[in-house]
């Protein structure tokens, strides 16, 4: 039992030591980008069903769901989904440049991350990903006890439109309205790092999110996490056990985050932001 505790930390430690070595070899030019919370509820694996519903820890509702029924498109899912959501969510906030969301650009933010096994390799598993994403809408309903109580935002990409029609500059002010106060600045080069590993992305986000805006410790059950990120393991023991290493990716990437793992869940500690 010893040595397989052993054997798993040393595992642990050698990935965490890859991360921060793959986030040096990438961190050039502007290492700020920004994401929305919810690209965690994504599916890590392709799903046949047309929508799918989460809940996050405040309450708020997530959906995605394909617009029009499609044989040919499916919900966006793996790590490669994640992380071209982020590029989509990062080139909407852009002050002056109009979104770059065509195929070259796609191309090139896709081709600059390691293989990984979701796809994106090529032009043709881009545009069958970002066809995906085309069709697919996310919806948020907010609880009603916060500020926005009962509130739905809905979140569409018209990608089918060219990047130098006038209605991208629609779009990116009514994303900017409607989202930009609930997106999290990320660092590039962390994202990056992770984008083999959707789970380890997945905790990523969900601390850049929560721990620089907490004001005290606060315990997140092991359940709420296996519900939100493991709801494809069937029992708690064996996610608690397949959380670890893809959490500790995500400290790597994030120094300067705090927690605390016990038996009962994690202990959220506030803490700086990844960047600023």
């Amino acid at each position: 039992m010893a040595r397989a505790r052993l054997a798993a930390r040393s595992a642990i430690e050698r990935k965490q030591v890859e991360i921060v070595g793959a986030m040096q070899t990438r961190a050039s030019g502007s290492d700020l980008v920004h994401a929305l919370p919810f690209v965690t509820t994504l599916p890590h694996r392709a799903v046949d069903a047309p929508w799918i519903e989460r809940t996050a820890f405040d309450g708020t509702i997530c959906q995605w769901q394909q617009r029009a029924a499609n044989p040919e498109t499916k919900l966006p899912a793996g790590p490669r989904a994640r992380v071209l959501y982020i590029h989509l969510i990062s080139e909407a906030l852009r002050g002056e440049d109009r979104i770059r969301s065509d195929l070259v650009s796609m191309y090139k933010w896709s081709h600059s991350l390691t293989k990984c096994s979701s796809g994106g390799r090529t032009y043709a598993d881009v545009r069958q990903l970002l066809a995906h994403v085309a069709a697919v809408d996310l919806r948020l309903i907010t609880p009603p006890g916060c500020s926005r109580g009962g509130v739905e935002h809905v979140l569409e990409w018209p990608l089918e439109v060219r990047p130098d029609d006038p209605v991208w500059d629609r779009v990116r002010g009514e994303f900017r309205n409607r989202f930009g106060t609930l997106t999290i600045p990320l660092r590039r080069s962390a994202v990056l790092a992770l984008s083999r590993n959707g789970l380890a992305l997945d905790f990523y986000v969900w601390l850049a999110s929560t721990l620089p805006a907490i004001h005290a410790p606060a315990l997140v059950p092991w359940e709420h996490t296996w519900a939100w990120f493991g709801s494809s393991y069937r029992r708690l023991g064996h996610w608690k056990s397949s959380a670890r290493l893809p959490l500790a990716m995500a400290l790597a990437a994030y120094p300067q985050a705090r927690l605390t793992l016990g038996d009962d869940g994690i202990l959220l500690h506030p803490s700086a932001a990844t960047i600023t």
